[in-house]
């Protein structure tokens, strides 16, 4: 089941569209994106390659999508994933949803620090 998302592209969006540029590590709903150049890259390459993909896009040199294949191709690329490489995904998810609680501990330890009436501070 997909996730709803809260600023879902219209079919006035898409048939506007020159290209359609999925950059995403989960299952994404494509077959409305039939007859429409698509390119289809992990997450990383969506941050980390942003210019290049936007380039591939405008060149009209990527790939035009069709529905009845696409939809067989995008099973078989999520069940390549080697086992290590599911693990890792999972971490990084796992690292990237905690970093908020870790900062925000930092961040209160460094306060009390900076309280000398704090109870890990001696009292003169």
């Amino acid at each position: 089941m997909l996730a709803v998302l809260g600023n879902q592209l219209t079919a006035e969006d898409i048939r506007k569209a020159k290209a359609v540029i999925i950059a995403a590590d989960k299952a994404v709903e494509m077959d409305r994106f039939d007859g429409k150049p698509l390119i289809n890259r992990p997450v990383a390459d969506g941050i980390r390659k942003t210019e290049e993909l936007i380039n591939l896009a405008l060149s009209g040199d990527a790939e035009v999508y069709h529905a009845a294949n696409g939809a067989k191709t995008a099973t078989a690329s999520n069940e390549k994933q080697s086992i290590g490489g599911a693990f890792y995904k999972h971490l990084m998810s796992g690292v990237s949803q905690m970093l908020p609680f870790v900062i925000g501990g930092g961040i209160m330890i460094a306060l009390a620090f900076l309280d000398r009436r704090s109870f890990w501070c001696a009292t003169r």
